[in-house]
C-alpha cells in the first residue's frame, strides 16, 4: 500500500494504462477503422453468399457432358469418314447441304 499524506492511493503501473481513452483523435480513428473493417466484412460476406448461389446453379445452365462427349465422338467420326459410322439413309441431300452441314460440324 502507498500512502501520501496520511491517505492510501493507488497506482497502476503504466502497462496497465489505455492510452485510448487518453488520445481523442487515436480513439476517433480506431473507430473509423473499425467501422471501415465491419462494412468491409459485410462485403465479403455477401460476395461469397452470391459466389455459392452462383456455384449451386452454375451446373444447371450446363449441358449434359455425357451428351456432348457423344456428339463430339459422332461428330469426329463423320468428319473423319470413318468407315462403320452409319450415315442416315433415309435423308436425301444436296452435294450443296452436305457440304454446308459438313462446315457446320466443323465450326462447333
Amino acid at each position: 500500500m502507498t500512502f501520501m499524506t496520511g491517505r492510501d492511493i493507488k497506482v497502476d503501473l503504466k502497462s496497465n494504462i489505455d492510452h485510448s481513452h487518453l488520445d481523442f483523435t487515436y480513439y476517433i480513428n480506431k473507430a473509423k477503422n473499425d467501422s471501415k473493417l465491419i462494412e468491409d466484412m459485410v462485403k465479403v460476406r455477401k460476395a461469397k453468399n452470391e459466389l455459392r448461389e452462383f456455384e449451386s446453379k452454375m451446373g444447371e445452365d450446363l449441358p449434359n457432358r455425357k451428351k456432348l462427349k457423344e456428339f463430339r465422338e459422332f461428330a469426329k467420326n463423320i468428319i473423319e469418314n470413318k468407315p462403320g459410322v452409319i450415315r442416315s439413309g433415309s435423308i436425301l441431300r444436296s452435294e450443296e447441304d452436305e457440304k454446308r452441314l459438313t462446315l457446320k460440324i466443323r465450326d462447333l
